[in-house]
């Protein structure tokens, strides 16, 4: 989505603020999952930014071959960054909600629009209300103890996010990201 990356710079202030967030730029040892990663351009900017153990995952397997192809290209040959830095990194066919990875693997899981896709393929709100526990607490599964999990919605308000991921797990809201907002007929949104 080229308004997403391009004009607003969101993925590199969503990296960026993963990184200040997850634990005060310490982030080469972290190990990070990518929900539906996929061609994988949040993976490249997370390698580059000096995440050095990726993991990106999506049910779409022409997605995963793209983001091979581009994580091979854009971390300077198969997975070395240009300080010498290796990063290790893979992309393999998975469901979120039904995930075959393993438990406790990640220290931050990623997602970026991959809740949103999953609630509207739901008819009516007892699904979403659902589907949304459902992935909630795959996530939580797959996430170390005091791990963070960021999702960027372009469907749900923050109130509704965070009621759709903390309702029935352990999850915590801890931040957002504020972008610039417009207003129209008396209601508010982010520009974005």
């Amino acid at each position: 989505a080229a308004w997403f990356e391009e004009e607003n710079h969101c993925v590199e202030r969503i990296v960026s603020w993963i990184a200040d967030q997850l634990c005060a730029g310490e982030v080469a040892s972290r190990r990070v999952l990518d929900v539906g990663c996929g061609n994988g351009g949040m993976l490249v900017q997370l390698g580059q930014a000096g995440f050095l153990r990726l993991t990106g995952a999506d049910y779409v397997e022409q997605a995963l071959e793209l983001a091979k192809a581009n994580l091979v290209r854009e971390l300077a040959g198969g997975g070395q960054l240009s300080g010498g830095s290796a990063v290790a990194w893979e992309v393999v066919l998975d469901n979120v909600l039904e995930s075959q990875l393993a438990e406790g693997s990640f220290d931050l899981i990623h997602d970026k629009g991959t809740l949103d896709a999953i609630l509207l393929s739901c008819s009516g709100p007892e699904a979403q209300a659902s589907v949304a526990t459902r992935y909630s607490k795959a996530v939580e599964r797959l996430a170390r103890t005091g791990g963070l999990l960021v999702v960027t919605s372009c469907n749900l308000s923050e109130a509704e996010l965070i009621s759709a991921i903390s309702a029935q797990s352990s999850w915590e809201f801890r931040d957002s990201l504020r972008y610039p907002t417009l207003s129209f007929g008396g209601s508010e949104g982010s520009r974005i």
